[in-house]
């Protein structure tokens, strides 16, 4: 390739943002937890089986009637989040201390893995609020 000879564009992304292309049918709210399926498409957290936490949704987008792949969504990651916390299986001081890890019980709430099926990792709890909890989401 030769020298150019005009100012181009620089493309960049912020080691904390990723883009993720999203399943069929799937709409992502802004702020909510985002998983990759099987199928390697972006999808709400849940407790389902095969589900690996990519990040909280950096914005809304609806793909409600489109195909897989059709939009993605804006990820964040690599910093510290506060999460609601399930008041029926919480994640304490006490599981900190002892090294547990947050599993995702929704697309916003975070428990020990005694409150969900599937123990879907959404990242190491690192502070206990009175209305959440600071997860750690590499």
């Amino acid at each position: 390739m030769a020298d150019t000879t005009v100012s181009i564009p620089i493309d960049r992304r912020s080691g904390n943002i990723i883009l993720a292309p999203i399943a069929a049918t799937t709409k992502i709210l802004q702020g909510t937890i985002v998983c990759r399926n099987a199928s390697g498409y972006a999808v709400p957290g849940s407790d389902t089986a095969n589900l690996v936490t990519l990040g909280l949704a950096a914005e809304e987008v609806d793909n409600s009637g489109g195909a897989a792949g059709d939009l993605s969504v804006r990820i964040e990651r690599g910093e510290t989040y506060k999460l609601l916390n399930d008041p029926t299986n919480p994640v304490t001081i006490a599981s900190i201390m002892t090294g547990g890890a947050a599993v995702i019980k929704d697309n916003q709430t975070v428990c020990v893995a005694a409150g969900a099926t599937n123990d879907i990792p959404v990242g190491r709890p690192v502070q206990v609020d009175a209305d959440g909890v600071w997860i750690e989401i590499p």
